[in-house]
């Protein structure tokens, strides 16, 4: 069994990070999480899909920028593994002093609208779904 998290560094909001596991069974269940800092683990996919697509928030900047993506795989008999940390590096993608909060409002709308039509692109109904 192999997951890989990729890429390694990004800027959020921007950054369209994955995660693709290999294992050449059809009857596992992906869980996939992140963690910034000392916060509590957000999920980000239950289910069987096998390759994740998403966006990460920023990194803290006293931890260098760091987010911990998490994958844990439970078997059809309900073993579970541990929880398997990757680390990858997320910068801010805006001055957190901005004048307007309206134009962070606009920037993500318009990102979001970006990345959903990609997503329409490829055909990924379970990808625009999330």
């Amino acid at each position: 069994m192999t997951c890989r998290v990729q890429p390694k560094d990004g800027v959020e909001i921007y950054t369209l990070f994955s995660i693709f596991c290999t294992s050449g069974k059809e009857d596992l269940h992906y869980e996939f999480s992140y963690r910034v800092g000392n916060s509590s683990r957000k999920t980000l996919y239950k289910g069987r899909d096998i390759q994740y697509y998403f966006n990460l928030p920023a990194g803290d900047p006293v931890d260098g920028f760091k987010v911990t993506v998490f994958t844990e795989i439970t078997n059809r008999f309900g073993s579970k593994t541990q929880p398997c940390p990757v680390n990858v590096t997320v910068l801010p993608s805006f001055l957190r002093n901005m004048s307007s909060i309206y134009e962070l409002e606009e920037e993500l709308q318009l990102t979001s609208l970006r990345n959903l039509s990609t997503l329409l692109l490829m055909g990924s109904r379970i990808e625009i779904r999330n």
